[in-house]
């Protein structure tokens, strides 16, 4: 995915702000593909510069006046395009992976507090998972078509396994490094 492609799938919604873009991409698809707002406002330039989208400038007299972003007919069928076209899987590059990779250069109970905290994290990302439905069924009330929300909650599961599976894998792994310890000793 690129960040562009995110940002048309968000504006196919609906018209939205910068800001309105960058907390609706915060709430709803960070925990799988991260942006900053200098990222994402560079992007809409870009984007409207190729005629994927359009923005007006909305006057408001009691606050500074907002650039509402649209998906333009082009946009929509860059977004289609990338939808249906070829997948290729993204390579998994993963500092915490090779610390584990390498471990054995260090002392395995370095190794074993590692194993821990990460085991820990994706708890703790398993209980933001009610927070995470709580806004897809928000978004899924302010879009024109609720029924994408099965595809939002579909994103949701995802997260909430994967975080499951990583936990269990961490603290299936701490053990075995604790029995090979033990045996060794």
């Amino acid at each position: 995915m690129s960040l562009k492609h995110g940002l048309l799938g968000l504006l196919s919604y609906g018209s939205m702000t910068g800001y309105e873009l960058n907390k609706t991409f915060e709430d709803s698809l960070d925990y799988f593909w991260q942006a900053k707002s200098s990222q994402i406002y560079r992007e809409l330039d870009a984007m409207e510069a190729c005629g994927w989208l359009t923005s007006h400038i909305q006057l408001q007299t009691d606050r500074p006046n907002r650039r509402v972003y649209c998906i333009t007919e082009a946009g929509r069928g860059e977004l289609k395009s990338w939808l249906e076209g070829p997948f290729t899987p993204g390579s998994v590059r993963d500092p915490f992976m090779m610390r584990v990779f390498f471990g054995g250069e260090c002392p395995p109970q370095r190794t074993r507090e590692l194993l821990r905290a990460f085991a820990q994290d994706h708890e703790k990302n398993l209980g933001t998972q009610d927070e995470t439905l709580d806004m897809i069924n928000a978004y899924a009330r302010k879009v024109e078509d609720p029924e994408k929300a099965v595809y939002w909650n579909m994103t949701a599961e995802f997260h909430r396994r994967y975080a499951r599976m990583c936990m269990q894998w961490a603290q299936d792994m701490e053990k075995m490094l604790k029995n090979e310890e033990d045996e060794n000793a």
